[in-house]
Formats: C-alpha cells, structure tokens, sequence
C-alpha cells in the first residue's frame, strides 16, 4: 500500500513528524449548467439543447445505483424541471452544460495527477474497495460525477462498471431537505418571508429594481440574480451593464438571504443540524472509521450544490462568504502520524482551511469531531418532526 508523505511540525514539539494520508473525502459542486430564473427586464441568453450533450471523452462506465444496490430511483426533482417552460434555445432549467462537463473533467484530472500520479494513494484503475461515489438524484450531479470519474481515471484501463449510489429525493441528505424536514420547511419559509429584515438589502433593492426599469413596489430576488448572472458568465454571455457594476454587492446580499434557510441567524446551532447534520454526521462517521482501520475506503467522492458547500464550510467555520463557484470542491484529508494520532486537513478549491481552535491547517480529528458534534444528527426523523423510517447511512462496498 502507497501513502502520500508530508513532513509537518509536530504539534507537540518543533521536528518534523511524518503522516500518512489515509483517506480523501469529497465534496464537490456540479459543474456550469443553464438557469432557473430571468432577470427581470433583460432578454434571456440562449441556451441551445446541443450545448448540454455529452462530451466523449467525459463518458465512462457508469451505473446509478440506489444506496441498496437496486436500480436508479426516479427523480422527482428532473422530473419537475420537465414540466417547467423551457429556455430561449429549447433547453430545460438547471441542466449541465459542456462548459460543465468540462469543468468536472478538469477537476477530476487534477485529483488524478495528486493522489494517482504524484502521491500514488489511489489505484490508478478503478478499485471499489477503494473509493465509493455518491451523488444528489439530480441528472447535473449524477453527470458530473461521472465526468470527475472520466477525468480521475483518464488514460488509465479501468474495466467494468463504475457506481454511482444515489438516494431517493425526499431522503436525501447531501443538500437541505425541505420536501423531507418539515421542521426545516417551517423554518424556510419563516426564513424566505424575512427579506427586509436583512440591513440594507431594501435601499439595495430600490436601486436594482431602479436600474432594471421595473415599478417601485417590485422585488428582485438576489438569488435570482446570482443564478443567472453566473450562468451566462460560465458561457461568456452578456450581463448588463448595471449588474455587473453590482456584482459583488449582489452575491454578498445573496448570500445573506441563503444563509438565513441554511443555518438561522447563527444564534443556535438548531437550524444548521437540520440542513446538513445527517450530511456531517455521514462525514465524521466515515472518518472515524477509517481511523480505526473499519473501513478500507481511500476516497469517497459526494457529487452535491452549492448551498451544500455553504452549510458545510459554515458547519465547519471556514465559510468564506462567497457563493460557491460551479465545479467548487472540498477536500477532507485524513492523515495518521507515526505513533498513529489522527490528523485532518480542510481544503476549499485547493486553499487550506484552518478550523477554529487549530492554529496551522493540519488539525487533530478529536479537533475535528469537537467542532462537528453539535451539528451531527444521528436521528434524523426525530430532528426533522417525521415519523418515518430513515436510517443512518452507510458505505456498502460491492461490485456491480
């Protein structure tokens, strides 16, 4: 077995300590795609259906699995975009694009050239023993992880099938869940309905509304806003003139508001457990596993959203307060040290993130897990107000 070697000061001293990666988690967001809203006012982009077809060489063996080995669930969300009015050009709301296929390619090839070229951790074909690959049941996840797996294994002889789990929409816990948390809904729309209460996004507004020649009493939604202006940006069309001037006063209003629905106002930790608790309880679970050698998975890739990103950088308190790019990661890495103390390292599009109370970016799991514990829900129906039959999720290793 083939480990990627660090040289780092000891925590508990001043010589250098050597440390073994033992395993990669990953979070990614999916890669450029065609929007859910307008601008009001603004002729749309056009967005043709062949933009969105399948580039050759992101097309790999692959098989969507549900998370017990059975067929692809139906996606109840896919399954909505359908019965939305389609773009200028034909194409449907939120699809991925060859723009974002590409992106995820790309990312892919960049994990290949670290932890298979360079660092020799993972198998340079694919091993099930060593990575598992969820997704969100959306078609723009389940194809970017399959284009991050094109990219990963590029050049390589990987026969076989490749699988990518994937759970059913209502109990999905890689993005906050409102069809399934009735607790979190409840909250959410307390959350959405509190606009004006965030300073200054009413004066912001005004001259939006203003700029785009709409009536006084309009709103304009800055989610909105981000979605479209990102996505033209991603295919290099044009954005007026008047947003762009505005453009990081957008996304900081933006984030503001989508913050609200992720994680409350930041004063209690509750509404944040019922975003992305399940998802950091899934996290921690899988790293301390791997800790104690239970578990012989040396990846495991989530293909998921932006506000998944959000919640989870928030969760761990290194949120930058941008919203998240398409193709935007998440690497955990887990490392062990010779007397075997684990350690953990966070990194956000190749930055290394130092977690509260650690004072270089390399921190101690128990540091880890001390800053995920009151985030983590192991009952999830219980949180959410359900009475149901979730259950804990866990990493089948198998073949297909």
């Amino acid at each position: 077995m083939l480990y990627a070697r660090q040289n780092v000061r000891s925590r508990l001293g001043n010589e250098p300590d050597e440390l073994k990666l033992q395993q990669v988690l990953v979070v990614v967001r999916h890669g450029a795609r065609t929007p859910f809203k307008f601008i009001p006012n603004i002729e749309q982009a056009t967005w043709p259906v062949k933009d969105n077809e399948d580039l050759p060489h992101t097309l790999i063996n692959h098989a969507v699995r549900s998370l017990d080995f059975g067929g692809k669930p139906e996606s109840a969300i896919d399954n909505a975009y359908k019965d939305k009015d389609k773009l200028k050009g034909g194409s449907l709301i939120g699809q991925l694009t060859k723009v974002g296929q590409e992106q995820m390619y790309q990312l892919g090839r960049s994990y290949k050239k670290r932890y298979i070229d360079e660092l020799g951790f993972l198998s340079p074909n694919y091993n099930h023993e060593e990575l598992y690959v969820r997704s969100t049941n959306i078609k723009r996840t389940i194809i970017s992880a399959r284009c991050f797996l094109a990219g990963l294994f590029s050049g390589s002889n990987t026969k076989g099938t490749i699988p990518i789990f994937t759970s059913v929409n209502e109990h999905e816990a890689l993005y906050p869940n409102y069809y399934f948390c009735k607790n979190l809904k409840h909250w959410a729309e307390i959350a959405w309905n509190s606009y004006e209460d965030i300073p200054g996004i009413m004066k912001f507004n005004d001259a939006v509304t203003h700029d785009l020649g709409l009536d006084s009493t309009s709103k304009v939604s800055v989610i909105g806003l981000v979605d479209n202006m990102f996505a033209r940006a991603a295919k290099h069309a044009s954005i007026p003139e008047c947003l762009l001037k505005r453009r990081d006063e957008i996304e900081a209003f933006a984030v503001q508001y989508q913050l609200r629905v992720l994680v409350g106002t930041g004063k209690s930790p509750r509404i944040a457990r019922l975003s992305v608790g399940a998802f950091i309880e899934a996290i921690c679970t899988q790293l301390e596993d791997r800790s104690r050698n239970e578990s012989d998975l040396k990846m495991v890739l989530y293909s998921a959203h932006d506000t998944t990103l959000m919640a989870v950088l928030f969760a761990l308190g290194v949120y930058d307060y941008k919203w998240p790019k398409y193709a935007a990661d998440v690497k955990i890495e887990l490392y062990k040290d010779r007397a075997g103390k684990s350690f953990v390292k966070v990194l956000y599009n190749d930055e290394e993130m130092k977690l509260p109370g650690c004072s270089t970016p390399l921190c101690s799991l128990r540091r880890f897990l001390e800053i995920c514990e009151p985030l983590r829900v192991k009952d999830w129906d219980a949180e959410c107000g359900v009475k149901g039959d979730y259950k804990k999720e866990t990493f089948a290793i198998g073949t297909i």
